[in-house]
């Protein structure tokens, strides 16, 4: 659930957590640093991770809940699915993907 298969187990410090947000009604996912008591939107496995080429963060209200990504080359809009997750992207970090179909 917290994505260990394709990015491997949370550092120590840090465990997956739900934030409340009284604007949406709604919980979104956090990483809650349990050493600097600091909740973050970015998986801290994704650190120094670059984004791919073209990509960038995007700036929006909702930032304290999920990133925003977008291509300026492409004009893509993935909303906040992280292109850093695309299956190309994981296969160049070394991530056996393998596909199958659901019946």
């Amino acid at each position: 659930m917290d994505g260990a298969a394709f990015l491997g187990p949370l550092p120590d410090s840090f465990e997956l957590v739900k934030k409340y947000s009284n604007q949406d009604k709604g919980d979104y996912w956090a990483f809650a640093d349990r050493e600097s008591g600091k909740l973050q939107v970015e998986d801290p496995r994704l650190a120094g991770v670059r984004l791919p080429a073209g990509w960038r963060r995007k700036k929006h209200p909702g930032e304290e809940f999920w990133t925003w990504f977008v291509n300026d080359e492409t004009r893509e809009d993935n909303g906040y699915f992280d292109p850093r997750l695309n299956l190309d992207e994981l296969k160049s970090r070394g991530v056996e993907l393998e596909a199958f179909d659901l019946i």
